[in-house]
């Protein structure tokens, strides 16, 4: 009986991940309080994934990582190397590839591309190269690089502590690097040669106004009293003036239109539920017939118009705005800047804009006085995306903190102490010599990200206990095993890394790992390929923009759509698979 309530709250887990109805960190906690109302694990054992080394040393690694970040040093050297390549696109193409791929092998790769987004995006307007052309092979070199080392990214982390309770020695710092340095070229070169071609031309965000591309936001806007626009059909109103402004809804007191009519006469106290081009948007506004966000104050967003100025902001990981409405955050007292739209993968919401929960990765239109948008650059919730240069707080501790990021890389690949030991000292020694403030410190971690691993962790631990682990390891060899050891080892890479496409990658590698190692005992093979074929599995999609987070952070910078993803990553997974294929067992024989 057990074994079938375990198999339920996986199945329930992956449709909840897959859908994401209900954020992962919460579906996290549910399974947690899941298998202990069922009996199935105790309380200690339900939380022990929040005791769990991995977790300790994940959480080190994203402040080491800030501490290195916030000295601007990966900033100032990638800036200045990708500037070498001046305007020729091939040219600064290969020179992200190969820098951002190397900072990845050492520095999580989402905070490197949280330094790395704006910069593109400063680049690209400054050369008139399209972003869209140099976002997503820079998502994918930051995934790339942390294929290559222990600490290169938080999955790896996970997988080397997971092993041990089973009895395998934690996996070294460059173990498995050739394998990585495999991938890693593989990778380059056909983003370079191939997946280039496949990307969409689209204008730049901070040049929208040019380019065929108009980048289209979701606001409100009220018919205001006195207004000449009530009276009119909305035909004649808006439709025929501005085309490409389309109206999603109709509020008229009570009462909503979901697909209000072209004939339908306006009335003062409308409220339009709009989605268009920041041009249209700005245009009709500035007519003094609508009021933009009808739930702020009369007046809250009249700025002096030589002083006002439109920007964008990218929610980030780890930002404490994702969940809250806009309205919940108070933009206007919070920062002094209005959110008049947003733009979200170009999904059609049908809800008020002042109502909506905030994602990461959405792109916010905010309006503000011009020293108000300067200081939104330091602002950790969001990245602002005009194209400045980014600000460096503690540029003369840049030397330090590559010191201590270097103390921690050799050490641990000369084994002179555990991972977990000298990330915790490396952290410790980052906030001693100001690297990085003992808040700023804590801000780095991503906590969604802990209850996430320990709610996981706690899962593998039930499917272990209860041998469900075991069974879904017969069934995948029942299908594929008379192909032979090699093949179910394919096998398993492959549903790794469509797993990872649709959820999350460090849930994929933990529920996987006890079904992989089980599987290798059932063949009675070396149970190391099939552990990194989970690990590089996890560490490596390419395919969707919610696989991972840093495909999530330029899906809408870039314009993107989500077929874009499909298009130049798919390619890119089988590669991937057939590598993995080939060298796994090369690397690590299976007998």
């Amino acid at each position: 009986m057990q074994i079938i309530t375990v198999l339920a709250i996986l199945l329930a887990s992956l449709v909840l991940f897959i859908t994401e109805l209900v954020p992962a960190d919460l579906v996290a906690l549910g399974i947690m309080i899941g298998l202990i109302l069922t009996g199935i694990l105790t309380p200690e054992e339900a939380i022990a994934g929040f005791s769990n080394p991995a977790l300790i040393t994940v959480a080190a690694m994203f402040v080491l990582s800030a501490g290195l970040l916030r000295t601007g040093a990966v900033g100032f050297i990638g800036k200045k190397i990708i500037q070498i390549s001046g305007k020729d696109e091939k040219k600064l193409l290969l020179s992200i590839l190969l820098v951002v791929t190397f900072i990845s092998t050492f520095i999580n790769n989402t905070p490197v591309m949280m330094v790395f987004l704006p910069v593109i995006l400063g680049i690209s307007y400054q050369t008139e190269i399209s972003p869209s052309k140099l976002l997503i092979p820079t998502s994918y070199a930051t995934i790339i690089g942390g294929t290559c080392t222990l600490i290169g990214t938080s999955t790896n982390i996970l997988v080397s502590f997971l092993i041990k309770k089973y009895g395998f020695p934690e996996l070294k710092m460059f173990e498995f690097t050739p394998l990585g340095i495999i991938f890693a070229v593989a990778g380059i070169l056909y983003i370079f040669f191939i997946g280039y071609h496949l990307l969409p031309r689209r204008a730049s965000v901070t040049g929208y106004i040019s380019g065929d591309y108009i980048k289209e936001y979701l606001t409100e806007m009220e018919i205001i009293k006195g207004s000449s626009l009530a009276g009119k059909t909305l035909y004649e109103a808006i439709i025929k003036k501005y085309p490409e402004i389309k109206i999603l809804q109709l509020i008229r007191g009570e009462e909503i239109l979901w697909t209000p009519l072209p004939s339908l006469v306006l009335k003062e106290g409308d409220v339009l539920l709009v989605r268009g081009s920041v041009t249209d948007i700005v245009s009709l506004y500035n007519k003094n017939e609508v009021e933009l966000l009808p739930d702020l104050s009369s007046g809250e967003i009249k700025f002096r118009e030589q002083d006002s100025t439109l920007a964008e902001l990218v929610i980030t990981p780890n930002s404490s705005l994702i969940g809250r409405t806009t309205r919940g955050v108070g933009f206007r007292n919070r920062y002094g800047v209005t959110v008049v739209a947003i733009q979200r993968h170009g999904i059609h919401i049908r809800e008020k804009i002042s109502q909506i929960r905030l994602r990461l990765g959405d792109t916010l239109l905010v309006l503000g006085d011009v020293d108000s948008i300067v200081k939104l650059r330091d602002c950790e919730d969001f990245l602002l995306l005009e194209g400045i240069e980014e600000t460096v707080i503690y540029k003369d501790k840049a030397p330090i903190a590559i010191g201590i990021m270097l103390m921690v890389i050799v050490l641990a690949a000369l084994g002179f102490m555990s991972i977990l030991v000298l990330s915790l000292l490396g952290v410790m020694l980052m906030i001693l010599t100001r690297c990085i403030p003992l808040k700023a410190a804590y801000r780095s971690v991503d906590m969604s990200l802990m209850i996430l691993i320990a709610g996981t962790i706690a899962l593998g631990t039930a499917m272990e206990k209860t041998h469900a682990a075991e069974l879904i390891a017969h069934q995948l060899i029942s299908i594929v095993g008379f192909l032979g050891p090699t093949a179910v080892l394919s096998a398993f890479y492959l549903l790794t890394s469509f797993l990872t496409a649709v959820m999350s990658n460090n849930a994929t590698a933990v529920l996987l790992i006890p079904i992989a190692i089980s599987t290798a005992a059932s063949l009675g093979v070396n149970p190391k390929p099939f552990i990194l074929a989970v690990m590089f599995g996890a560490s490596a999609d390419f395919s969707t923009p919610i696989g991972y987070q840093t495909n999530t952070m330029v899906y809408g910078p870039g314009g993107y759509k989500f077929i874009d993803y499909v298009k130049v990553g798919t390619p890119l997974n089988i590669l991937f698979w057939i590598l993995a294929t080939l060298f796994l067992p090369y690397f690590w024989p299976l007998k």
